[in-house]
């Protein structure tokens, strides 16, 4: 065996040094997906959908690019799954870490790759598994060093019986668990999902007792299911009993359920590892209070399973922002005997110990079962990127003197700060701390938040149950819970005999705020407070709080606190109250009957339960608009802006944004009614709608072109987009005087013309063209000449992303020829949608329904396909079936997600 050279002895010991660095170097390093796959081989082919998720390509697309030699298949790709470990004439060999060092500076692998060390690979058994021990330990000294130098770990904890692992790997996943937990900074949970759907039939028969099993042994028609078994051991016994699928209704929703539990898998995993490629949160950050948000609630679950709170998903979901996951009210050991019964017979039940490694890994596994559970219902939902379905979890573990249940003695709180710290490698969005406990166990774990897990929000909380405070305390009570200044939001929930002071929670908070402000700064003390007072008594309370109001539900058969309403009652309350008004909003414009913004928005509004309409306000001229008195009535909430109007309504507000000012337009007027006087603000979110899905495309931020097509409005977006991109604007236009303007304002050079020589020049002096921006008119039906792609692009390291603001019709020429090229494209359906998010949490202060809103935008900008059956033909519905067929039309299934 070709052993590794030089591998040094592993410490054991993390490099806190490079710890601290973790926030700044992850987004360059390769993840790191570290376990023991099962019988259904579950790391590998996460590995891929990674890949495929990295790339923006399909498993059917990367698989004909294996078989197809480079540059025949006119697709990029520059992510690959690297696993050190092979076989050749020489024997078996592994990397050492020299050889990833190397790797790395030679930037030969980089943050879209995945290295992958399954302890469970079939190399580990070759030879009658006797270089297994030495494979072992080289991994690990490979985990611990990966670790070390900052890439990405996450930990696939693969339930070893319920997965089928071999007897080496399952000995191997218990030998080497504390090491895979230390080594790694996240972690999922997989039980039986990965497992195969002929396994789950045979699985499912054998130990349901079925009578006259054809499998030619006698004795009991009642088999238990033996653990070591392969992926594809059960495909004999699936067909000796006959378990058809096509004949059995129930087969085929098994194989069904199987086949989603996979999918939601790696749903979960692609979240995750956006969630660790995000910039880490500072306290202050003014996307806290939008996470936080204005009339904005979290519903607290109260299962000891979450699994029994299945029946309610589809009524409470879609009512809230976020969930509470109480980690307290957990019954471990009831989850872990439901989960023996729902397999019996693959687990021995009477042998089977519920040790602290089972306890954990079924608590780590409700987190993932509750998120993935809400996805068909998370409407409100805010963009993971391309993750819309993601439902922030709230990770609660409430102590028994704070409403909770959870042993508040010594060795309680020890174990609190521990699954604290699950909650973190979970990658849950909000973990709530509370703020009364061991100084030094808190500080460890804020420590390591901040240095590794700087994407999830810190909620300092305190809960006083029985006794009532007096104001001054509640303030200390509330400073306390900036957990000195690293707290992202706080919560403080007060209790009260007297229905008068159920506004003393508010009071206080208010006090609290200032005085945070003048300790910390304005920006550093501004934090979203949430507070409450408990019972039925202090019920105004939750009326009044603004931000994030923990909430019940009208379905649900009891509630988290005393006094706690639905979001529902809450909203209606406050519009009766005045709290929430009823608003206008308005899209200004002329000739705009066709406009997607009225839809778009007032389906947002409703989903997010707000009382306000969006209509349409047709003008010639700005001067018409203004003398409607519309700006000054106290029912006006904000308007949009489009065409011809974006310029002269400028002279009408009182504040320009500088972005605004920059590009020289509003798109967005904002309305501040805090002081003595209303205040309007221009605002632009047209160049962000530009930015973030281009942004989202680009394979890095190394700098390079953006070639601008156009000089109208729309392209001073563009240009300021491109500048925020690191990106040098270059432009092209049929009047190359309009262009020069844009290079005065923003920079860059003007072509005189696209040809081969002028293109060939940028490259050379700017660098390769990393984005295409065509603002020009859909008539215009512009394409470039074939030598763009075989000269202009050849030598260039990606081909480019390519937007056409155009989302009529929403398969431009420009769009279509590029995409079939291999490029990466962005419609522009994607960017209406995209600024109008940006105007909703203008407007609100609170995080937009993503999914919604884009859905109206599709359903208004797809093409409609006649389809024919034997009595007429019909239009098809304008939903994600018709997307998927017109891009089957137009050969675009390979960009399918980079735009949804």
């Amino acid at each position: 065996m070709g052993a590794s050279r030089g591998t040094p002895a592993r410490t054991g010991k993390k490099n806190t040094n490079l710890c601290m660095s973790f926030q700044q170097e992850k987004a360059t390093r390769p993840t790191v997906l570290v376990g023991v796959s099962g019988a259904g081989k579950e790391l590998s082919r996460l590995a891929n959908s990674v890949i495929e998720m990295t790339s923006g390509l399909t498993s059917a697309e990367l698989s004909l690019l294996q078989t197809q030699p480079d540059g025949d298949n006119g697709v990029d790709i520059d992510c690959g799954v690297l696993e050190p470990v092979g076989k050749d004439e020489m024997g078996l060999w592994t990397y050492d870490t020299e050889i990833f060092d190397e790797l790395l500076e030679e930037g030969k692998i980089g943050e879209n790759d995945v290295i992958l060390l399954d302890f469970g690979n079939d190399y580990f058994d070759m030879e009658e598994g006797k270089f297994s021990e030495s494979f072992e330990e080289k991994y690990l000294d490979l985990l611990e060093h990966l670790y070390n130098i900052n890439c990405p770990v996450v930990f696939v904890n693969v339930h070893p019986e319920a997965s089928f692992m071999s007897p080496r790997s399952a000995a191997t996943a218990k030998r080497i668990e504390e090491d895979l937990i230390e080594f790694s900074h996240y972690e999922i949970a997989i039980y039986d999902e990965g497992l195969s759907s002929p396994t789950i039939l045979a699985r499912d028969a054998l130990n349901s007792g079925i009578d006259n099993i054809k499998s030619g042994e006698s004795g009991s028609n009642k088999k238990t299911l033996p653990i070591n078994r392969n992926v594809d051991s059960f495909d004999d016994i699936t067909n000796a009993l006959e378990l058809n699928p096509e004949d059995s209704p129930e087969h085929a929703a098994k194989i069904n359920q199987q086949i989603k539990n996979w999918n939601d898998i790696e749903w979960d995993l692609k979240r995750l590892l956006k969630l660790v490629r995000k910039p880490a949160r500072a306290v202050g950050d003014a996307m806290n209070k939008l996470d936080f948000g204005v009339d904005a609630f979290f519903l607290s679950l109260t299962f000891s399973d979450v699994r029994l709170s299945k029946e309610y998903l589809p009524n409470f979901t879609p009512d809230n922002d976020a969930m509470e996951f109480r980690a307290d009210l957990i019954n471990i050991v009831e989850v872990i005997n439901r989960e023996k019964v729902s397999a019996e017979g693959v687990i021995d039940v009477n042998s089977a110990e519920c040790s602290e490694s089972e306890k954990r890994f079924h608590m780590l596994r409700q987190v993932g079962l509750i998120r993935r559970m809400c996805r068909p219902y998370a409407t409100r939902a805010p963009a993971l990127e391309t993750i819309l379905d993601a439902i922030p979890l709230v990770y609660t573990v409430r102590t028994a003197h704070q409403a909770g249940t959870w042993p508040d003695d010594k060795e309680g709180i020890g174990k609190m700060f521990e699954l604290l710290m699950l909650g973190l490698r979970s990658g849950v969005e909000v973990l709530d701390v509370e703020s009364a406990w061991d100084k030094d166990l808190t500080k460890d774990l804020l420590d390591e938040a901040e240095e590794i897990y700087g994407s999830t929000m810190i909620l300092g909380s305190h809960h006083v149950v029985t006794d009532e405070v007096e104001d001054q305390e509640a303030i200390q009570l509330f400073k306390n819970c900036a957990l000195d200044g690293r707290a992202h939001g706080l919560k403080v929930v007060l209790s009260t005999s007297n229905p008068e002071n159920a506004s003393q929670a508010e009071r206080c908070r208010k006090i609290a705020i200032a005085q945070l402000k003048e300790e910390y700064g304005a920006r550093k003390g501004d934090i979203p407070a949430i507070g409450l007072v408990l019972g039925e008594t202090g019920q105004e309370s939750r009326i009044l709080n603004r931000h994030y109001t923990p909430v019940t539900h009208e379905s649900l058969p009891f509630v988290a606190a005393p006094g706690q309403l639905s979001s529902n009652e809450i909203m209606k309350r406050r519009v009766v109250e005045g709290i929430t008004p009823k608003k206008e909003y308005t899209i200004l414009g002329h000739n705009i009957a066709y406009s997607v913004s009225p839809e778009m928005h007032n389906s947002a509004f409703a989903t997010c339960g707000l009382p306000h309409e969006y209509g349409r306000s047709d003008h010639e001229n700005v001067d018409e608009f203004v003398a409607t008195g519309i700006l000054r009535r106290p029912s006006f909430g904000g308007a949009s802006v489009t065409i011809p109007h974006k310029q002269n309504i400028m002279s009408h507000l009182q504040k320009i944004t500088e972005s605004a000012k920059e590009i020289g337009a509003v798109n967005t007027i904002l309305v501040d009614d805090s002081g003595d006087e209303r205040i309007l603000t221009g605002d632009n979110t047209d160049w962000i709608g530009i930015y973030e899905p281009v942004k989202r495309c680009l394979r890095s931020d190394e700098g390079g072109v953006a070639l601008i097509l156009g000089a109208g409005g729309t392209a001073r977006a563009a240009a300021y987009a491109a500048k925020k991109l690191n990106l040098i604007p270059i432009y092209y236009n049929r009047t190359p005087a309009k262009a020069q303007e844009l290079a005065d304002l923003f920079g860059g050079k003007v072509l005189s013309e696209i040809s081969e020589e002028t293109l060939e020049s940028v490259v050379q002096e700017h660098g390769e063209i990393r984005a295409v921006i065509s603002t020009l008119p859909a008539a215009a039906e512009f394409e470039f000449d074939e030598w763009f792609f075989t000269k202009t692009l050849k030598e260039c390291s990606s081909k480019p992303v390519v937007l056409d603001v155009n989302y009529k019709p929403y398969n431009t020429p420009l769009l279509i020829q590029c995409q079939a090229k291999g490029c990466r494209i962005v419609r522009g359906s994607e960017m209406l949608w995209e600024q109008g998010v940006q105007q909703f949490e203008r407007w609100f202060e609170r995080r937009a329904p993503y999914k919604v809103m884009k859905d109206v935008v599709l359903k208004n900008c797809f093409p409609k396909i006649e389809e024919e059956d034997d009595d007429e033909s019909s239009e098809s519905d304008n939903d994600v079936v018709s997307v998927l067929k017109q891009d089957k039309v137009v050969g675009e299934a390979a960009n399918a997600t980079q735009t949804a």
